[in-house]
């Protein structure tokens, strides 16, 4: 089976919030790309489509990031 780019990166940065869910501090979408080699831009992209889909949440400004919903 293959699947799609897209899907792969989508799974690779919710394993990467998942590692940081313990914490509880949000994760710039910037460390999600260089810890799992995905491309800056499509990684918004993927990121929106997830909070679209109520699977991650987002904070903006200096302390913000991403979480696991």
């Amino acid at each position: 089976m293959k699947i799609s780019a897209k899907a792969e990166y989508a799974v690779r940065a919710a394993l990467e919030l998942a590692g940081a869910h313990e914490s509880g501090a949000p994760v710039k979408a910037e460390k999600i790309s260089r810890a799992q080699e995905i491309p800056a831009k499509f990684l918004e992209s993927i990121l929106l489509d997830l909070r679209r889909a109520d699977l991650v949440r987002s904070q903006r400004g200096a302390v913000g990031g991403y979480w696991l919903a």
